[in-house]
């Protein structure tokens, strides 16, 4: 049983994991146990883990507000925590944008390693120079804006996972399409657990089981989308023209145009957009499989449904 620690916004009440959430701590407010997540940023990262590792512990220590903003002082209480935990790896989806040297960080880094303690970390969206992320004792995680599949690529200085907007669990059971750094690190994850499991402890054992079980890449650039989306060829015209005249009789939306022009029709609401269509159509559509691409054609978004029809036909 691995044990994983995610310093992160806390976790939503109520939610039901495959793992075993053996402890809660908010390092926010010294006087509360509460870790209720209220920004979805934990929440999300914690689902994703949980719907690939399995049977874990999961130790959950809230560090950001509801803003996803924190202090070094903060996040030092919890690593420090964090270390008599004696946790087998520790998600640290976030970025501390600061180009002054901290000691205590830079030591906790160091002491996790040396007790075999797997820190898992990721840059920052907006490219802001970020301490954490450059330190040598930790793996360092990046969503590869144009990975659209499960493949890992490590380019020299990240193992780089899907980081394509897509549909991802989020508070209240709701779905919204969120890309981006934060959300790549579950694959990784994963693949530390089974290195874990098979034996691999060290810090340097497990990069060694990452790079025999990854693509590579050195000219691979992870902050590049795609330049254009693909519009599919229609695979049923019976199920493209139904959404069509659904499209137009709502939002007067026509064909060849991308859904994201017209987002303001469910507010961005992608989740509610896909049960209204589920509805309508009478289709049982699995929404945490859908992605910036099948919403970027009303062509795209009818053969991904389609899709799903033959998978529960079947």
């Amino acid at each position: 049983m691995i044990k994983i620690g995610i310093i992160d916004s806390g976790i939503e009440h109520g939610f039901v994991s495959s793992n075993n959430i053996v402890f809660k701590q908010d390092f926010l407010n010294k006087d509360s146990n509460d870790s209720l997540d209220e920004s979805g940023h934990g929440t999300c990262i914690t689902k994703q883990i949980d719907e690939l590792c399995h049977d874990n512990e999961l130790y959950i220590l809230k560090v950001l507000n509801p803003n996803n903003v924190t202090s070094f002082s903060v996040v030092d209480q919890a690593m420090e925590y964090a270390d008599s935990l004696q946790l087998d790896i520790i998600n640290m989806s976030f970025g501390i944008e600061c180009e002054r040297y901290n000691k205590e960080i830079y030591k906790r880094c160091e002491d996790f390693k040396k007790k075999n303690t797997i820190v898992v970390t990721t840059p920052s969206n907006n490219g802001a120079k970020n301490y954490l992320y450059e330190q040598e004792n930790v793996i360092k995680v990046v969503g590869g804006r144009n990975i659209f599949d499960e493949k890992i690529i490590y380019n020299g200085d990240a193992f780089c996972t899907k980081g394509i907007p897509r549909m991802l669990p989020w508070l209240n059971n709701i779905y919204v399409l969120k890309g981006g750094n934060s959300f790549s690190t579950a694959p990784i994850i994963k693949m530390i657990c089974d290195a874990k499991n098979n034996g691999n402890i060290t810090f340097e054992d497990v990069k060694t089981y990452l790079f025999n079980n990854v693509n590579y890449d050195y000219n691979y650039d992870p902050f590049i989308y795609p330049d254009n989306i693909v519009k599919e060829s229609i695979v049923n015209y019976h199920i493209y023209n139904k959404i069509l005249k659904l499209f137009i009789k709502k939002w007067k939306i026509m064909g060849d145009v991308s859904l994201f022009s017209y987002s303001s029709i469910v507010n961005g609401n992608f989740h509610q957009l896909l049960e209204w269509l589920g509805k309508e159509l009478n289709v049982p559509i699995r929404i945490m499989e859908y992605q910036y691409n099948h919403f970027f054609y009303i062509e795209n978004l009818s053969n991904k449904i389609y899709a799903d029809t033959l998978r529960y036909n079947n």
